[in-house]
């Protein structure tokens, strides 16, 4: 059954900072989320200040047959027909709101949503989002490669996340590179045995 109309909460701002708490930097408000009138279409508006920041966005939905707000998220697999000021390295603006699409109608076709709210959250550019997808097509103009190619990154705040159908649609074979940040600290390598010792390996950031 197609949804007639969403009841909006408040909106939900998020800062994610080179520790993953929340520090000082970017800074999110005014998270509004404003379904167009007889559509599946959902716009996002948003305020960043302070630095620029990688942008993602959750839904979180409220139970029809429960009036208190329980905010159950969609999962990511089901918001990933975005398009505006989301994944990409967004510039901060004091005075003008950023501006998410959301194709809801594409993403979860004949689901009702009751009440519905958006959670936007900014990841400092020193600290990206877990998964950095990078577009090896940019925008090629001919001549000489590495100074007329762009390559754009992506964030995205899991695998389930990623547009297109997830990992394994083929354009992440070809076009595509998805990098996962590894947080720091060490690991094995290697088998342990009588004879070998494993090989320690460690990953610093910084």
């Amino acid at each position: 059954m197609k949804s007639s109309g969403w009841v909006v909460a408040a909106g939900v701002a998020v800062v994610v900072g080179a520790a993953g708490l929340s520090v000082a930097g970017p800074v999110v408000s005014d998270v509004r989320l404003v379904p167009r009138a007889a559509s599946r279409t959902v716009d996002i508006y948003y305020k960043l200040t302070g630095e620029q920041a990688y942008i993602t966005v959750a839904i979180e939905t409220n139970a029809l047959t429960a009036p208190a707000w329980q905010g159950v998220k969609i999962p990511d697999a089901r918001v990933t027909r975005l398009s505006g000021d989301v994944a990409r390295l967004t510039a901060a603006d004091a005075v003008n709101d950023k501006h998410i699409v959301w194709n809801a109608g594409e993403d979860w076709p004949d689901v009702e949503i009751g009440e519905a709210r958006a959670r936007v959250t900014a990841w400092a550019a020193g600290y990206p989002p877990p998964y950095l997808v990078f577009d090896l097509g940019g925008d090629y103009q001919g001549g000489d490669y590495f100074t007329q190619h762009t390559i754009t990154a992506l964030g995205y705040p899991s695998a389930e996340a990623l547009p297109h159908g997830g990992l394994t649609n083929d354009i992440y074979r070809s076009c595509l590179l998805v990098l996962r940040r590894i947080e720091a600290g060490a690991f094995m390598m290697g088998p342990r045995s009588a004879n070998w010792g494993a090989t320690t390996m460690r990953i610093c950031t910084g």
